[in-house]
């Protein structure tokens, strides 16, 4: 996790994803592949996979789980299976799932449905003052 953010509606945030896809000559040196090895080396778990793209599905102690593919020029897919997974972990540890968009170069065509259903919820906050 992040250890705090400047989105203001919250105090931290955490990416599931570690590793990235090589797109360009600029990734020949890449820093954070190199990183990606040596904490593989030291036997961290969120990189046993090295660099490749991984999915970490350890959701203890999220409050609220938010998901949405990347949008615009460049944007890498989103994997429904991925989605799919993140969705049921929340279910499974009773945690409000947000599932914002498939993304893609045109966000609005890809849409939010997922098996055919919105998921837009949210944790119940508490009213400031009471």
């Amino acid at each position: 996790m992040a250890g705090k953010s400047t989105i203001e509606w919250t105090q931290v945030t955490w990416n599931p994803v570690t590793g990235c896809t090589k797109i360009s000559a600029g990734c020949k040196n890449c820093y954070a592949e190199r990183m990606a090895k040596r904490l593989h080396l030291m036997g961290s778990k969120h990189y046993i996979n090295e660099f490749a793209v991984t999915l970490h599905e350890d959701l203890r102690d999220m409050n609220w789980i938010i998901v949405g593919g990347e949008s615009g020029p460049g944007a890498r897919p989103i994997h429904q299976e991925w989605v799919e997974s993140l969705q049921k972990q929340a279910l499974k540890h009773d945690i409000p799932f947000f599932f914002k968009q498939w993304g893609g170069t045109n966000k609005k065509k890809s849409g939010k449905l997922l098996n055919g259903k919105v998921f837009q919820e949210s944790p119940a906050f508490a009213a400031i003052g009471t």
